[in-house]
C-alpha cells in the first residue's frame, strides 16, 4: 500500500464525536490514530458520514473541521481542514476560547459582578434605545418639515 500521508500518525484511543448539518447530526466515535494533519476514526456500523464534518476530541479539548478522505463500514479517514490565510488546522474550540478571552477583556471590575449575559442585555438595550431615538427624531423632523411647508403656503 502506498503511504500518502504527509505526517506519521500515532496510535491513540480518544473518545470523540463527529457533527455535521450545523450540529443537527452528532455521532460518537473513537479516534484510533491521530496526527496534526488527520485522524482515523471508528464509529457504529451503518453510520453515514458526509464529505465535510467537525471532529470533537474530548480529551484534547479540540473541535476540528475535517473532510472525509476514505470510509468503510465502521471506519473513516479524515484530513483536517486548514485556514486559507494561516495554513493552520481549523480548531473551533481554540477560536471560541480566544473570542471569550477577548470579550472577557472588555469587562472591567465595575461590570464583573453583572455577568456577561446582563452586560449583553444592557448593551442591546442601549442599541434599542438609540434606534428608538433615531426613529423618533426622524418622525419629529418629518412633522417639522410639514409644518414649515404649511406655513410657507399660508404666509
Amino acid at each position: 500500500m502506498i503511504e500518502r500521508r504527509k505526517t506519521r500518525r500515532g496510535r491513540v484511543l480518544y473518545g470523540a464525536a463527529v457533527d455535521f448539518n450545523e450540529r443537527q447530526s452528532v455521532f460518537d466515535c473513537i479516534v484510533r490514530n491521530y496526527s496534526k494533519d488527520g485522524a482515523r476514526i471508528s464509529f457504529p456500523d451503518g453510520t453515514s458520514l458526509p464529505d465535510a464534518l467537525n471532529l470533537t476530541i474530548r480529551h484534547r479539548g479540540e473541535t476540528i473541521s475535517a473532510k472525509t478522505v476514505w470510509r468503510s463500514h465502521d471506519q473513516a479517514g479524515l484530513a483536517f481542514a486548514r485556514d486559507s490565510e494561516t495554513g493552520k488546522v481549523v480548531d473551533f474550540a481554540t477560536r471560541r476560547k480566544a473570542i471569550r478571552r477577548k470579550v472577557e477583556g472588555f469587562i472591567t471590575d465595575d461590570t464583573a459582578g453583572i455577568g456577561l449575559d446582563s452586560l449583553l442585555v444592557i448593551a442591546a438595550g442601549g442599541l434599542v434605545a438609540a434606534g428608538i431615538g433615531h426613529v423618533a427624531g426622524q418622525a419629529i423632523e418629518e412633522k417639522f418639515d410639514v409644518i414649515t411647508e404649511t406655513l410657507k403656503h399660508l404666509g
